[in-house]
C-alpha cells in the first residue's frame, strides 16, 4: 500500500477509536466516521468492507501489543523480574493508548455479536495466547520456589483482570502508573513467597 493510502486508512481506524471511545460502537455511524474524517463514504468502504471490519482491526492490534509483551516476558529466566515487565510494560501501554484500550474492553463483551466467528475466534485465539505465556511463568515461579503454591490457573485469570483493570476505574495517565506499582505490592505481598521476597525488594522500583 503506497504511503498516501496507508496514511488514509490510518486516519480512518484513528478517528475511529476517538468516535467509538466516545460514542460507542453501535453508537458511531459510518456518516459520522465520513465527516469527522473528511472521507467520503465510498472510500471508506475501500479500505474496509463493513463497520466492525475497523473494529476488528483495532482489536486485533491492541491484543497483539499485549501479546509481545508477554512473549517477551516470558523469555526472562526469573519468573519473579518477568511478571513485573509484564505488569509494568501492559499498563504503561494502557496508559499510552486509552482510547484504544478503551475501545476494545467496553465492547469486549458483545464480540460474539459484533464479528464474525472468524474475526472472533481470532481475537478469542490471541487472548488464549496471552494468558498461555501468563501461566508459564507463574508455573516457572512456583516450581522454583519464588512464588507460593496456588492453582495457577485461577491465579492467571486474576493476574490476567488485575493488569487491565486500572483503564476502567482510573482518570488520568498518572492514576494507570500508580496503579502499577500498586499491583506489584499487592502481587509481591499476596502470591510471592518468602524465598522470593528478597528478589522482589531489590528488583527495580
Amino acid at each position: 500500500m503506497n504511503p498516501h493510502r496507508q496514511s488514509r486508512r490510518r486516519l480512518i481506524v484513528d478517528t475511529a477509536v476517538s468516535l467509538f471511545a466516545e460514542l460507542s460502537y453501535h453508537g458511531t455511524t459510518m456518516d459520522a466516521l465520513s465527516h469527522e474524517t473528511g472521507v467520503n463514504k465510498a472510500t471508506i468502504y475501500y479500505y474496509f468492507s463493513t463497520k466492525r471490519d475497523i473494529l476488528f482491526e483495532i482489536c486485533v492490534s491492541t491484543v497483539a501489543e499485549h501479546l509481545a509483551v508477554v512473549k517477551k516476558a516470558s523469555q526472562i529466566k526469573d519468573p519473579t523480574q518477568a511478571l513485573h515487565f509484564m505488569i509494568d510494560t501492559t499498563v504503561r501501554h494502557v496508559a499510552t493508548n486509552r482510547e484504544i484500550c478503551r475501545v476494545y474492553y467496553q465492547e469486549e463483551d458483545y464480540f460474539s455479536q459484533i464479528f464474525s466467528r472468524t474475526q472472533f475466534q481470532t481475537i478469542k485465539q490471541q487472548r488464549i495466547e496471552f494468558a498461555e505465556h501468563l501461566q508459564a511463568v507463574i508455573e516457572r515461579g512456583v516450581s522454583c520456589g519464588q512464588f507460593k503454591t496456588m492453582n495457577v490457573t485461577i491465579c492467571t485469570r486474576l493476574i490476567n483482570t488485575l493488569i487491565l483493570a486500572p483503564l476502567r476505574w482510573t482518570e488520568s495517565d498518572a492514576d494507570i502508573l500508580a496503579a502499577a506499582k500498586d499491583m506489584r505490592e499487592l502481587i509481591a505481598n499476596g502470591m510471592i513467597s518468602s524465598n522470593g521476597l528478597a528478589i522482589v525488594r531489590n528488583g527495580p522500583s
